[in-house]
């Protein structure tokens, strides 16, 4: 074992070059392993090849620009690794499969990007930034290097440029810097301001209480006459999108011995090293029981590792050591049971580990067409989690626990298969990972609309009229109330009382979790605190003044402040700071699609891809019949 402070190292120094030759070797093999893992990723996703030796056919075209095969290839392999690194840091231990089902998704979000790429550079080029070459990727080396604190960065420099691959490593940067100078660019034009974090603050530290009158209609159901007025005034609400019925089981991954032994060796060496720990005081009776030891360990000693459930909340079985720090006698309790133990505790959950997932990825595998073909599933080496039916349509949300592969293998036409892969889902309702097998049951990748004949005998054209006419009349009964109190300058305390309604009172809430409810409740049936209108109005609505009305479902309601506790701009720049950050994050994150749309809504862009499909298509065919002609042909 030896260590080498290269910033000591003095000019003309030769032991860093020394090093870096001796390891030349090493850097080469690199080079070669990873070109040798591109290749096989490019013959993985199905693209070797594509698009070279066709002419100057192009994908796209940006006002007449056209981008070509190959850009849009680089563009997908970017995106496809992209996609790869992030499930295997969640832990899925076969990516691949879920990534060959989400190809048409990965082509889309591929193609996207790629169209945004050229918008970007051309946005760049009318403001006159340079275009990034080796020099800049230099300097900024040159730069990470004096600012790592080496006492002859030059001399480093120099050194570190000589190495295998250093000529690859510029271009690397060269490619970070381009692709980081249109977000900055971004965010040095729109910069968030003192008046929007103030309205962040309200908006998350700002508890409301607010109480509120619900109106709703009483109406008889419509007539056919109705009915066919309805169905011709609301043909979107008769269109049905692509989508499919699923059903599925999701199988869980447990720990196996191996990972609760793991456990139980990490959390002992935590008690033994007297690492960091909580302070925990009860009774010797609970303590006794939730250890399920007979005495206490001597003070000072710890305990020895044993498996309960957590004492932080935590999901999932947990490995617990403590040991005693003091003990106080009860005065009422001879017995001893009722004394007072303080205690330091250490707790580590049980996390199933690479093994155990693959475990149950290889038992998903198998087990798939035999737990999809029965009502209720049933295994002996895998525990399921849940089972059931979902709908799948493009553009809505589905179940929190779906990845979006489950979406792509429920909405593209081109898998054949009626079974999907084994799907990873990293964390299930909070707790270990889990599986989800997938079948497809009915499908439509077609945008349709149902007919009124059809809607109609299905109930569907009744259910949907009659729903939204009570919407509308309770909305128009709300905002004649609301008018009525205007016009007669009543509290809505006072109109309740006079109209013998009741009022419904809020608990403490704060905006930001009403306008999070709104996302998954876009009409507000479970409430009015999952109405984005109300939300609006609870941060700048005068107190006990009547505001509505706000539709929540079938009904409507009008509401008014009670309280507001409006919290103060922090004093401390340790506590304003990352307030500040995180709402220039969120200010910077929107004014970049906000440019994007603007850049896209400015110039023509045509999608090229059938075109340069069936010509590449055509030309492979022509090869292929050339190759079979006679030599004399």
């Amino acid at each position: 074992m030896f260590r080498v402070r290269l910033h000591r190292n003095k000019p003309g120094d030769p032991l860093m070059l020394n090093w870096f030759r001796d390891k030349a070797k090493i850097f080469l093999i690199a080079i070669i392993v990873t070109f040798v893992i591109l290749i096989f990723v490019d013959w993985g996703t199905g693209r070797m090849n594509r698009g070279r030796g066709y002419g100057n056919l192009a994908v796209a075209s940006v006002d007449g620009r056209e981008l070509s095969p190959e850009q849009y290839d680089a563009k997908f392999m970017e995106v496809y690794s992209r996609a790869e690194t992030m499930m295997a840091r969640q832990g899925d231990p076969s990516p691949s499969s879920e990534l060959q089902v989400m190809t048409s998704a990965l082509e889309e979000a591929a193609f996207s990007e790629l169209i945004d790429s050229e918008l970007q550079s051309r946005y760049l080029r009318r403001l006159g930034w340079p275009i990034p070459g080796r020099q800049h990727a230099a300097a900024l080396i040159r730069a990470q290097i004096a600012l790592s604190g080496v006492e002859d960065p030059d001399g480093y420099y120099r050194q570190y440029s000589e190495t295998p691959g250093f000529v690859q490593m510029l271009d690397q940067y060269v490619a970070q810097i381009y692709a980081a100078l249109f977000p900055a660019t971004s965010r040095l034009q729109n910069m968030a301001s003192n008046a929007e974090l103030e309205y962040s603050i309200a908006m998350n530290y700002s508890p409301v209480t607010a109480r509120y009158i619900v109106f709703r209609a009483d109406m008889a159901a419509p007539s056919d006459a109705e009915l066919q007025a309805f169905y011709d005034g609301n043909p979107g609400l008769f269109t049905d999108k692509p989508h499919s019925t699923i059903q599925y089981v999701i199988a869980g991954v447990q720990p196996d011995a191996q990972d609760l032994e793991r456990t139980r060796l990490f959390v002992d060496s935590l008690a033994v090293s007297s690492a960091t720990a909580d302070t925990l005081v009860m009774t010797r009776e609970n303590l006794l029981a939730f250890g399920g030891a007979d005495s206490l360990p001597v003070a000072g000693t710890p305990s020895g590792a044993f498996v309960g459930p957590s004492l932080r909340g935590s999901a999932g079985q947990c490995v617990h050591e403590f040991t005693v720090l003091s003990i106080s006698p009860s005065a009422d309790d001879r017995t001893g049971a009722s004394d007072t133990i303080s205690v330091a505790h250490w707790e580590q959950t049980v996390l199933p580990g690479i093994d155990a997932i693959r475990n149950a990825l290889y038992d998903a595998e198998d087990q798939r067409v035999q737990l999809l073909s029965t009502s209720v599933p049933e295994s002996d080496s895998l525990m399921i989690l849940d089972w059931g039916q979902a709908y799948v349509e493009q553009g809505q949300p589905v179940p929190a626990d779906f990845p979006q592969s489950v979406v792509s293998f429920a909405l593209d036409s081109t898998y054949a298969d009626s079974i999907g892969p084994a799907f990873y889902i990293p964390s299930f309702r909070g707790g270990y990972p889990a599986f989800l097998l997938a079948k497809r049951t009915e499908s439509s990748f077609d945008t349709t609309t149902v007919s009124f004949d059809e809607a109609y005998a299905s109930g569907r054209l009744l259910l949907t009229a009659y729903t939204r006419m009570q919407a509308d009349s309770s909305y128009a009964l709300a905002s004649r109330a609301m008018q009525e109190m205007r016009s007669n300058g009543l509290s809505m305390g006072m109109y309740a009382m006079a109209e013998s309604l009741q009022i419904g009172t809020t608990p403490a809430f704060y905006v930001t979790a009403v306008r999070q409810a709104a996302l998954g409740d876009p009409d507000a049936y479970s409430g009015i605190l999952a109405n984005a209108e109300f939300a609006t109005a609870a941060l700048v609505a005068p107190l006990l003044t009547p505001i509505g009305p706000f539709r929540i479902g079938g009904s409507a309601a009008i509401a008014e402040i009670e309280s507001r506790t409006e919290m103060p701009m922090p004093g401390d720049p340790a506590v304003l700071a990352p307030l500040y950050l995180s709402v220039q994050a969120n200010h910077s994150t929107s004014a970049f699609q906000a440019l994007m749309r603007f850049l896209r809504s400015g110039c023509e862009i045509v999608d090229l891809r059938d075109r340069y499909e069936a010509a590449a298509d055509s030309i492979r065919d022509s090869q292929n019949d050339d190759s079979r002609a006679p030599l004399d042909y």
